[in-house]
C-alpha cells in the first residue's frame, strides 16, 4: 500500500541551544515509495538551504537542521515538511535560545523620597530562562542581603537608607561560565 511520509522521532519539548552554540536536530519519516524528500523553513521565515551552502548559518542534510552560531533571533518554530511521490507531511520543531541575563532598566527614573517615606526599586531584566532568582540587590558599602527578585522594598527612608543599590542579574548561563550583568541607582533622601 503507498503512502505519503510518517514522521517518527520528532521531538515534543522546545529543542534548547545556547546563544552563540551551535544545535543539530534529526527527524525520520517512512513512507511507500521509500525514496522521500524534505525541506524545511522557518515558520513565517525563510526556507533552510540544503547543506554545503556555505553563507548560512542554517541548513538542512534530509531530516537533519543543523544551526550554526545561534543568536537569539533563531528561536521560533521550524517546520520540516517530507514528500514522496504519493504526497507530503508536516512537523513543527520548537527551537529555544537560552543567552543571558541583562538588566534593561532600574525605576523609578529619580528615586528621591522624602524621610520617612518607602520606596519600591523595580529592576527589568531580559534573559532566557527568566527565573526570579535570577535576579538580587545589593547595596554598595553594606554587607545587608536583600531579597531576590526584581522589586526591591526599602525601609522608610532615613540617612542609612540613602546609597547606592545594584540590581545584579545572573540566569546561569552560559552554563560553562555564567555571565553577571550590573546596573545601580542612586537613593537620596530630601530631609
Amino acid at each position: 500500500v503507498e503512502y505519503s511520509p510518517q514522521f517518527s522521532g520528532v521531538p515534543k519539548e522546545p529543542v534548547v541551544v545556547e546563544v552563540g552554540g551551535n544545535m543539530t536536530v534529526t527527524v525520520s519519516a517512512k513512507a511507500n515509495p521509500a525514496e522521500i524528500g524534505f525541506r524545511w523553513k522557518k515558520e513565517g521565515g525563510a526556507m533552510v538551504p540544503t547543506q554545503g551552502d556555505a553563507y548560512s548559518r542554517w541548513s538542512h542534510d534530509g531530516g537533519t537542521l543543523t544551526l550554526r552560531q545561534v543568536p537569539k533571533e533563531d528561536a521560533g518554530t521550524y517546520i520540516v515538511i517530507a514528500n514522496n511521490t504519493v504526497g507530503e507531511s508536516k512537523e513543527t520543531i520548537r527551537v529555544t535560545v537560552h543567552y543571558p541575563a541583562t538588566v534593561v532598566s532600574i525605576g523609578p527614573e529619580d528615586p528621591a523620597i522624602s524621610e520617612g517615606a518607602t520606596l519600591e526599586l523595580r529592576c527589568s531584566v531580559d534573559g532566557n530562562p527568566e527565573a526570579a532568582t535570577s535576579v538580587k540587590w545589593e547595596k554598595v558599602g553594606s554587607k545587608n542581603n536583600f531579597t531576590t527578585g526584581s522589586v526591591l522594598a526599602l525601609p522608610p527612608a532615613n540617612t542609612s537608607t540613602a546609597g547606592e543599590y545594584v540590581c545584579v542579574a545572573n540566569n546561569g548561563i552560559p552554563a560553562a561560565s555564567p555571565k553577571e550583568h550590573r546596573m545601580s541607582r542612586l537613593s537620596l533622601i530630601h530631609i
